[in-house]
This record gives C-alpha cells, sequence and structure tokens, in this order.
C-alpha cells in the first residue's frame, strides 16, 4: 500500500525520487527551508503557491508536497488538486522523512 492514511509513505516517496518520476516540493517558509530540507527539494512555499505554480507547467506530472508538520502540506496538496494538478502526492511532514536532508551550511 502506499498511503498511510492521507500521507505517501517515505520509502515510495524516495523510490519515485531515485527513478526520477516525481518532482518533490518544500511548502515551509524560505527560513525553515534554508535551515534543513529533503535533498532535491524545490522550495514553493504555501503562500507563494496559487501565484507561483505555473513554475510547473506539467499538470500531468507526480509532485510530492511536504512542510514541517503535515499541516500545510495537505493544503499545499489540496490546492494543487484544485488547480487541475492530477497526481500530487502528500509526504506530510519532514520530521517523517528518515532519509538524507540537506542542512544550513
Amino acid at each position: 500500500m502506499f498511503f498511510h492514511s492521507d500521507h505517501v509513505k517515505p520509502e515510495i516517496v524516495k523510490d519515485l525520487l531515485d527513478k526520477n518520476e516525481a518532482t518533490l516540493i518544500d511548502v515551509r517558509t524560505k527560513e525553515e527551508y534554508d535551515a534543513i530540507h529533503i535533498r532535491g527539494a524545490r522550495l514553493l512555499t504555501l503562500e507563494g503557491m496559487p501565484e507561483n505554480l505555473s513554475q510547473y507547467p506539467d499538470k500531468t506530472k507526480t509532485y510530492i508536497v511536504y512542510c514541517q508538520s503535515g499541516h500545510r502540506s495537505g493544503s499545499a496538496a489540496r490546492l494543487m488538486r484544485k488547480a487541475g494538478y492530477t497526481n500530487v502526492l502528500d509526504l506530510g511532514g519532514i520530521y517523517n522523512w528518515p532519509y538524507e536532508t540537506d542542512n544550513a551550511k
């Protein structure tokens, strides 16, 4: 099973990323992202999402969103689906991620 409650499991996300089959989007603030983020994640804050979704024109591609605890990622996933994105997965919070991260230098 891919999902645990409303969230996709970290091992599924890692597999999709390792195969380059998904884009990982961090919806936290720039400060949170700069402090620590999942390797390969792109920053698109939840607040900036409505105006900046045009950065991701392919609405059929797989996108995975995450935040700090899971609340903002759920909002981001709903917003993306409402905007017509058909394959949006919610990882939840970064604390669910047991793999490599990039930390502030």
